[in-house]
C-alpha cells in the first residue's frame, strides 16, 4: 500500500489575495505576490521567513516560472503547448516532472519516469480547501507545491486575457 502526503491550498483575500498551503491542519507556507508590478510570489514559513520565490518569466507566447530558494535556481515550471490540454514541465536539476492536465485547468497529474507522484485538483468557486494535492512521500514537496501555484497563476493570467479579448 503508497502512503501519500495530502496538502490543501486555500485562498485569502480578494484583491491582494494569499494562499495558504497547508498539511492536514499544520501551515506549511503562506504564498503572496512581493509587488503589485512584478510578477513574484514569495512562499513564507509559519515564521513569516521567505522561503522560496517564484517568478514569471518574461516570454511573449510562453508561460514560464523560475523557482529559486535563497537566490539559488530550483526549477523552471514551464506550460507546454497542446490541443486541449494544459500540460506543464517542471526541469530541476535533480528531477523532471510532467504534469498533465485537463482542458478546464481542474484536474492535474504529475509524472516522473512513467510513475504517477502527484495529483492536483482544483475545485471552483470554493475559498478554502480550493486545491486539493496529494502525493508520494519520495516526490519533492516544494516543486509540487510550486506547480500548484503555478497553475493558480496561469489559470488566472488565462481568465484576465479571455476578459480582455
Amino acid at each position: 500500500m503508497m502512503e501519500f502526503n495530502l496538502f490543501s491550498i486555500s485562498k485569502e483575500g480578494y484583491f491582494s489575495s494569499k494562499y495558504r498551503i497547508e498539511n492536514e491542519g499544520d501551515l506549511i507556507y503562506t504564498v503572496k505576490k512581493k509587488n503589485i508590478f512584478l510578477s513574484r510570489y514569495g512562499f513564507y514559513d509559519a515564521l513569516g521567513n521567505e522561503v522560496l520565490t517564484l517568478r514569471r518569466r518574461s516570454s511573449l507566447f510562453k508561460i514560464k516560472y523560475e523557482l529559486t530558494k535563497s537566490d539559488f535556481h530550483k526549477a523552471y515550471i514551464e506550460q507546454t503547448k497542446g490541443a486541449f490540454k494544459n500540460n506543464f514541465i517542471v526541469d530541476s536539476p535533480t528531477r523532471y516532472y510532467f504534469v498533465e492536465g485537463n482542458f478546464s485547468l481542474k484536474s492535474f497529474t504529475v509524472i516522473e519516469d512513467d510513475r504517477e507522484i502527484a495529483k492536483i485538483s482544483r475545485r471552483p468557486f470554493k475559498k478554502k480547501n480550493r486545491y486539493g494535492i496529494a502525493m508520494t512521500l519520495d516526490a519533492e514537496t516544494d516543486l509540487i507545491l510550486a506547480t500548484a501555484i503555478a497553475i493558480e497563476i496561469t489559470r488566472k493570467i488565462k481568465q484576465r486575457r479571455k476578459s480582455a479579448g
